[in-house]
């Protein structure tokens, strides 16, 4: 009997080939009308065994309505007079990869390794899996696999300047100048990321450059001490203060201000400046001020400025102080201002 053997092992299994071949040639030697076989199937655990005058192992499993899937394996064994059939199912696995939950029969013998290779999916180096992937498959079986990767980005951000100060000696106390304008740096950060399924859920810095140096705000502050204004420090005075030598004496109302930076004549303001009528007292006269009772010395000054309750005649002179505070405590007085 000629046999294409090719045709043959395109069938599932050679053993099953091989069991047939051996069927066929003990029908051949003994004659096939008179032989018959004991065949035993066990399908999923469960045996059925019967007796068959065919030898080929489908047209047998077809003679009692078993049919072979594409993922089912056979093992056959046989003898001149017996043969027992073995059928693995296929398994039904779920691959749950890359946001799919792939469902699929395989082969009862497959590895985990077979289910990615049937399926196209590889594993890339930081990848975890919830099973080893030289597990054999089980029916209703769960792989899970975690995408796991790492990028590398940068930011760019800005580096806040400093601040600092300078004593210096040509300015007075209480005076500031800037110095230097300050600038802001610039730098890069890098940051290693962990995306897990294609989510960013860690970021690491990794390091940094800076671009760009930031430029120090300098501001100067003075220490000189501010001299003290002496308005003819050198005349001689009587001992309730007034002096001794004057050309004449005014007496009337004074008021004080502290508002305003600068006098009608331009001069700046500062204690010892006062306010008159320059027709009554011209600009530039020395002056030397006190209360009429002696109780308040205001001393020494000279007519730079001008107001209009003295031009309107009501005050005499209106005394320039620090404060507001002070001026309110002054108030309103009778005064003697001395000509000098």
């Amino acid at each position: 009997m000629l046999i294409d053997i090719k045709k043959i092992m395109q069938g599932r299994k050679f053993k099953t080939f091989l069991c047939s071949l051996l069927l066929s040639s003990t029908a051949l030697i003994m004659g096939p009308t008179n032989l018959k076989y004991l065949v035993t199937v066990e399908d999923m655990g469960e045996k059925k065994k019967f007796s068959t005058l065919k030898s080929d192992v489908n047209e047998i499993l077809s003679s009692q309505d078993i049919y072979i899937s594409d993922n089912d394996e056979l093992s056959v064994e046989c003898s001149d007079h017996d043969m027992f059939i073995k059928i693995l199912r296929a398994v039904s696995v779920n691959l749950i990869v890359d946001g799919e939950d792939k469902n699929f029969s395989i082969r009862p013998s497959a590895t985990v390794a077979d289910v990615l290779k049937s399926q196209n999916v590889n594993l890339n180096e930081y990848d975890s899996i919830n099973l080893d992937l030289d597990q054999n498959v089980e029916d209703g079986m769960k792989i899970y696999i975690t995408r796991i990767g790492y990028d590398l980005r940068q930011e760019e951000e800005e580096i806040d300047f400093e601040r600092k100060t300078e004593a210096t000696s040509e300015l007075f106390e209480g005076e500031k100048k800037l110095k230097n304008q300050g600038e802001k740096g610039r730098r890069i950060r890098y940051y290693k990321d962990k995306f897990v399924d294609g989510t960013r859920v860690e970021s690491q810095n990794v390091g940094e450059k800076t671009t760009k140096a930031p430029v120090s705000e300098v501001t100067l502050v003075g220490t000189k001490k501010k001299p003290q204004v002496k308005i003819n420090p050198g005349l001689s005075r009587s001992s309730v203060g007034a002096p001794l030598a004057y050309k004449k004496i005014l007496t009337g109302v004074a008021t004080a201000y502290s508002c305003g930076k600068s006098t009608s004549t331009g001069a700046k303001l500062a204690r010892g400046v006062v306010a008159v009528d320059p027709k009554k007292i011209p600009y530039g006269t020395r002056l030397y001020i006190a209360s009429a009772d002696g109780k308040y010395v205001y001393g020494y000054a000279v007519a730079a400025d001008c107001g209009s309750a003295m031009i309107r005649g009501s005050v005499l002179v209106d005394l320039f102080m620090e404060s507001e505070s002070e001026c309110l405590r002054f108030g309103r007085r009778n005064v003697n201002v001395y000509i000098l």
